[in-house]
């Protein structure tokens, strides 16, 4: 991989991502860095889904959930929790969508509404200034994650 390739990947993943897809016939698109991108959802479903995939320690939450009985557990926790501030949450959209700016680009926007709509969810309100600059930071720029080894 090209150092080009990486320097506008890492400009805009998803117009590179975007870029890739269109000019490649594989179901499976390898990323500067080492990571991986699968075409459709039927695909990212069966990998997600595969016995394969999910064993051993995971590669993004190590130690904090080792298995994939944890997660799903942990998965259907938040979840419920979600399920049950869904009234709070539909509420604060309409003053979500109308505070953002008449031109804004996707998925920053959508990240922008999420984050707004569940601010208080993802954050407790009394956090220190540092933290919630963090969460800010983490919004704006998203988060990246390279898996430790590709599916096959």
């Amino acid at each position: 991989m090209r150092i080009g390739e990486k320097r506008r990947f890492r400009r805009d993943p998803l117009k590179y991502i975007d870029t890739l897809r269109r000019h490649s016939g594989t179901e499976v698109l390898r990323l500067p860095g080492g990571g991986y991108c699968v075409r459709g959802e039927d695909l990212a479903q069966t990998l997600l889904r595969s016995p394969e995939y999910n064993t051993g320690k995971s590669g993004f939450f190590n130690e904090l959930l080792p298995t994939r009985h944890a997660q799903v557990e942990v998965g259907h926790a938040v979840r419920n929790f979600l399920r049950a501030g869904l009234p709070r949450y539909r509420a604060e959209l309409p003053r979500a969508v109308t505070a953002l700016p008449a031109s804004s680009r996707w998925p920053a926007a959508g990240n922008t509404l999420v984050h707004r709509c569940l601010a208080d969810l993802l954050l407790d309100p009394r956090s220190p200034a540092r933290t919630k600059g963090l969460t800010d930071r983490a919004m704006r720029g998203g988060v990246v994650f390279h898996a430790p080894r590709a599916w096959q």
